[in-house]
């Protein structure tokens, strides 16, 4: 994992050379990480109002919103 870390750095800068010299860089593709599949990072649920409210305390006496 410190490897693909090092190794995104690197293209990170090598990318703002070339911005820094007037060309369009390449898009910028993360090194994949062993063991972390691409589609866990992305999907994510979100949380009802009511669970919103039942871990907020400070919510719990608040009028609902149409």
């Amino acid at each position: 994992m410190l490897l693909a870390a090092l190794r995104d750095e690197i293209v990170i800068l090598r990318n703002c050379t070339i911005a820094s010299a007037g060309s369009k860089p390449p898009k910028f593709e993360p090194t994949p990480r062993p063991g972390v599949t691409p589609a866990a990072s992305g999907s994510r649920r979100q949380l009802t109002e009511e669970q919103r409210r039942a871990l907020d305390p400070r919510m719990r006496n608040q009028p609902k919103e149409a």
